[in-house]
């Protein structure tokens, strides 16, 4: 009799154990069977073409992204060097078509760069802005090699600042500041209408450099409306070639009475502008258009 009701006791006992078990398994085996979802490959960035279609732009709107832009840019570019066993008629034929080369950018596509660099100041006699560029800013001639365009800056890209001991030729020693990165441009033949349309304007202090400049009428109300509020520029046209042209870039050598280094490149895409809007970034709206 006691065995007997150990032996129930036992099975009593046990059963919720490997029913437990048994559910586990089941659980185990039912999420074995569903097939996992591969999460999809995230999708390369690409420009998007500017398009306007009412006198308003997006409230905090910035255009294309230069960073991404130019480094797309680059990478369709660097695939048109001459291979080391390509023949030359063989890499005329590959890089004969522009479009294929560098889609899914397109020559024909509009593309919206804002201009950061350029000012604006209101001018409350003659109820307009002044806008135009500081020495900074200037469009200037492209590098040695290639004279025959004009860079204009649009913004950084990218800085990378060091600190390192450097010394002169007497064996003095300072702690250099370094800072290196690169800038995006637009670029524009040097005999371009654009450089004779009034906006541009022959810097007399430097040969080829030229200052932007315009005057955008806006009453003395809704410029006392706008204070505070950040005006800004969007250059707007086509991409004309695919090539980079290379600025002039701002590099300096550090020395021990001032020991400062840089070293900023400049990267410029061939472009053809069209339009010139002025608009107040917090909101989108456009207070100016001008149409080359």
């Amino acid at each position: 009799m006691k065995r007997t009701s150990l032996l129930l006791a036992f099975i009593f006992i046990a059963s919720p154990a490997i029913a437990a078990d048994k559910t586990k398994k089941t659980k185990e085996v039912e999420r074995a069977a569903i097939p996992s979802v591969a999460t999809p490959p995230e999708k390369p960035w690409e420009p998007v073409s500017f398009v306007l279609s009412e006198n308003q732009l997006p409230a905090k709107f910035r255009g294309t992204d230069q960073a991404k832009f130019l480094k797309l840019f680059e990478a369709k570019v660097g695939a048109l060097k001459k291979g080391e066993f390509e023949t030359t008629e063989e890499f005329s034929r590959r890089t004969e078509n522009v479009e294929a080369t560098l889609a899914p950018i397109t020559t024909s596509d509009l593309y919206a760069f804002r201009m950061p660099l350029i000012e604006f100041k209101y001018d409350a006699d003659a109820q307009a802005y002044s806008i135009g560029t500081n020495y900074g800013a200037a469009c200037r001639p492209a590098s040695y090699t290639q004279k025959n365009w004009i860079t204009c800056k649009v913004g950084q890209v990218s800085r990378k600042e060091s600190t390192y001991t450097g010394s002169n030729a007497y064996g003095a020693t300072r702690e250099i500041d370094s800072t290196e990165g690169l800038d995006f441009g637009l670029a524009f033949p040097s005999g371009d209408s654009l450089l004779s349309s009034g906006f541009f304007v022959a810097d007399r202090r430097f040969t080829g450099w030229y200052q932007y400049q315009d005057k955008l009428p806006v009453s003395l109300e809704k410029a006392k409306e706008l204070k505070g509020k950040l005006i800004s520029v969007l250059f707007v046209g086509q991409v004309t070639d695919a090539k980079i042209i290379r600025g002039q870039g701002f590099y300096t050598s550090a020395t021990i009475d001032s020991p400062t280094k840089w070293s900023i490149a400049e990267d410029a895409v061939p472009f053809r502008l069209r339009k010139i809007i002025y608009y107040v970034l917090e909101t989108g709206e456009i207070l100016g258009e001008r149409t080359l």
